[in-house]
């Protein structure tokens, strides 16, 4: 069931705009296009979805369960169903780089998706969290540094997991480049 728009009488006037810059759970705006309409309908300006990867097996190896691509393409696509709309920035999505193990190739293959189907995407740089399963996994690697001590260093800025990845620093910064295009 679709939910209509609120109806605004001509003397009413929406003077507020909605945001959720961190974005939401695609597993769970996937499920119900009835919220989709409601985010609409509340005068949300933009909607934010991450993808992060366009590899499940990837993710799932990293313990990322939170996201997938199934979920993301189903939300995406209830988002314009909605009346939000595709390529315009009504719609954005977070690509992830910079996570232990990736290749570049897997990278440019999810901007290039994302950048299809969306067309507005936001680069996010990965920064490992302490406490979190992702960071417990690599705790040798940061204590062989020294960075388990000096959390700064962790900083995605800093590419941490650069010694893990193919690739320098330029090729990320490309990376980041072919993002914002």
């Amino acid at each position: 069931m679709r939910c209509r728009p609120l109806q605004a009488h001509s003397s009413e006037r929406r003077f507020y705009r909605l945001y959720a810059p961190e974005g939401f759970d695609t597993r769970f705006l996937s499920q119900s296009q009835r919220l989709v309409d409601l985010l609409k309908a509340a005068n949300f300006q933009k909607v934010y979805l991450p993808c992060e990867s366009i590899d499940d097996t990837y993710l799932a190896q990293l313990g990322r369960r939170h996201v997938n691509l199934r979920n993301f393409v189903d939300a995406v696509r209830m988002c314009e169903r909605a009346g939000f709309s595709l390529r315009h920035m009504e719609v954005n999505s977070f690509i992830l780089y910079g996570l232990p193990g990736e290749r570049i190739d897997d990278v440019v293959k999810s901007i290039m998706f994302v950048s299809e189907i969306v067309g507005s995407i936001i680069p996010m740089l990965f920064s490992p969290v302490p406490s979190t399963a992702l960071y417990q996994q690599h705790l040798p690697y940061f204590q062989a540094r020294g960075w388990d001590h000096d959390l700064h260093m962790l900083n995605g800025k800093l590419y941490p997991f650069l010694g893990m990845n193919e690739g320098s620093v330029n090729d990320y910064v490309d990376l980041q480049r072919l993002m914002m295009r």
